[in-house]
């Protein structure tokens, strides 16, 4: 099914009805004829709807997928006029585990879950379930186990469009990743400067050709001096806390926003001396 999701109105007094559905779905449903539709209660329309949601594994772009949907509700018509009721156990109100979806076994645990947490679910809700070969097929309170199909396709659908965000350049993961990467590489250019000896220009010189990293330090690099932490954080890392001073915090203090472990020394000394002061009074009571 798709990603996309959109909510239906929940009827007057059923707090069930109100399960998530696909457009795509939606659309299908409009493409029928008036006497394929179910016109029973809410509830029982409810609940086809969402077994052909269940059981659906086709591309929602699909044509014949109104087609598809138009034969289950002949066949839920059929079985209403024989006077059948469609029983959980009758219809195929399964969720079944899919390569690269959330397992049903996960949507499950926390499905059951949200009714413990909830009393006011609790008191319309059962949860004795049923299996086949030993593997959980539904459940066999009706009510519960349309929640429970509402709960697992939406529970699926949140986990596509999580996986489809991750992927945008401004997603959460790839704006910390780009934050990470920063910070490694002006690690680094603190690091080599301190090793190599052969001053910044050198330690940057190097940086470029070796880890593609900010490269070169221009002449009008002013007031960041010529190091070749200092430049990076200014001019390629995100951005970061300055010093009290006006350059850009070391990357090894960002946390607490100074340039320097000199200037570091200096603000905890001045931020110590109130502290400092106060000790000889309490010595003297």
């Amino acid at each position: 099914m798709t990603a996309d999701r959109i909510q239906a109105a929940p009827s007057a007094g059923d707090p069930f009805s109100a399960f998530e559905r696909t457009p795509a779905l939606l659309a299908a449903c409009q493409a029928l004829q008036p006497t394929q539709l179910p016109n029973d209660r809410d509830r029982d329309r409810d609940r086809m709807f969402a077994a052909f949601s269940a059981t659906y594994d086709a591309d929602p772009a699909d044509p014949s997928m109104a087609d598809d949907l138009a034969k289950f509700c002949d066949g839920w018509q059929a079985a209403q006029a024989a006077g059948e009721l469609p029983a959980c156990d009758v219809l195929p109100l399964r969720m079944l585990d899919r390569a690269g979806a959330v397992s049903v076994a996960r949507m499950r645990e926390a499905f059951e879950k949200s009714i413990r947490d909830t009393p006011a679910l609790q008191q319309h809700t059962k949860l004795d379930a049923a299996a086949t070969g030993n593997v959980f097929s539904h459940y066999v309170d009706p009510r519960t186990d349309v929640l429970w199909l509402g709960f697992a396709l939406g529970m699926r659908a949140a986990a596509r469009l999580a996986a489809q965000d991750a992927q945008k350049p401004g997603s959460t993961l790839n704006v910390l990743a780009s934050v990470l990467h920063d910070h490694i590489t002006g690690n680094q250019a603190a690091w080599i400067e301190w090793q190599h000896g052969a001053g910044a220009e050198a330690a940057m010189k190097w940086i470029q050709n070796g880890l593609a990293g900010p490269g070169h330090i221009p002449d009008e690099d002013a007031p960041y001096g010529r190091e070749p932490q200092a430049w990076f954080d200014a001019n390629q890392s995100n951005p970061l806390p300055q010093c009290f001073c006006g350059r850009p915090s070391n990357i090894g203090w960002m946390a607490q926003g100074f340039c320097s472990q000199a200037h570091y020394e200096k603000a905890h000394k001045e931020q110590q001396r109130p502290t400092d002061m106060r000790q000889p009074a309490e010595e003297q009571r």
